[in-house]
């Protein structure tokens, strides 16, 4: 019973997206990502950390892992390894600057159905 109401609630979130798509064209499809994952897999990719990283990012620039580890007050190695499962699920990306890898958030909106 579980898994048709989270599809009943996916449905209804992609529709009222697909809405909002027709309504307003020019914010789709650069803006959005929708990531569906399962219950499982949704508590190992978005733990709390992971999403304070992604607000962080959404917030504001930074130039480099190094100085987004030091705002979240994390080792440079977690972020980085955050980073590379952030980015294998499309939600982030890594941008060179010269020697120095610059995160950036993919989408401007990510929609998650909980």
């Amino acid at each position: 019973m579980r898994k048709n109401g989270r599809a009943r609630e996916v449905l209804e979130l992609v529709g009222h997206m697909l809405h909002d798509a027709v309504e307003h064209p020019e914010l789709y499809p650069d803006r959005l990502t929708i990531v569906l994952l399962d219950e499982e897999m949704e508590r190992k990719v978005l733990t709390p950390q992971r999403l304070r990283l992604l607000r962080t990012l959404r917030q504001r620039e930074v130039d480099s892992i190094k100085e987004l580890a030091a705002i979240l007050k994390r080792p440079i190695e977690s972020v980085s390894r955050d980073l590379k499962l952030l980015e294998g699920h499309g939600l982030v990306r890594m941008e060179r600057n010269g020697r120095c890898k610059r995160p950036r958030v993919i989408k401007e909106f990510i929609a998650i159905p909980l």
